[in-house]
């Protein structure tokens, strides 16, 4: 599988988000999906959904974090809905759980729309999603 230019910014946006919104940082285990990541530094499958990063405080349930990195045309797929559909499955079951999207500023709406149908069909309300912005693509 090759990864557009614009996948690995949106997943590098990913990453930059949560080394700035997520402290402490000594507790976490940070896993990322990429061509250069070594298969036991990959992400778990969720719902059978591998997701760009994922991350989890290790000894305690401090916070799970799900980030997903989505291009312009990769946000109106059924593929997208189940990944959003499992990964809030997976989330709403923990104390403290983040759903963390890149996508590219003309998106941002949409992905906004799609994420709150599948959080209310998901009855997973309670996790917290955050959509970057301003993002190019």
């Amino acid at each position: 599988m090759t990864e557009s230019s614009t996948h690995v910014l949106l997943v590098s946006e990913l990453l930059q988000w949560v080394e700035h919104n997520i402290t402490p940082r000594d507790d976490l285990c940070i896993l990322v999906d990429s061509l250069s990541s070594s298969p036991d530094s990959r992400p778990p499958s969720i719902g059978g959904k591998v997701p760009d990063v994922y991350v989890k405080s290790v000894g305690s349930d401090r916070v799970v974090l799900i980030g997903e990195a989505k291009t312009s045309l990769d946000v109106e797929t059924e593929h997208t809905r189940d990944q959003f559909r499992g990964y809030l499955d997976h989330l709403k079951s923990q104390r403290v759980s983040i759903l963390l999207i890149a996508v590219p500023w003309h998106k941002t709406r949409l992905v906004q729309s799609i994420v709150h149908r599948v959080q209310e069909e998901q009855n997973a309300q309670r996790v917290s999603v955050y959509i970057l912005q301003n993002l190019p693509g």
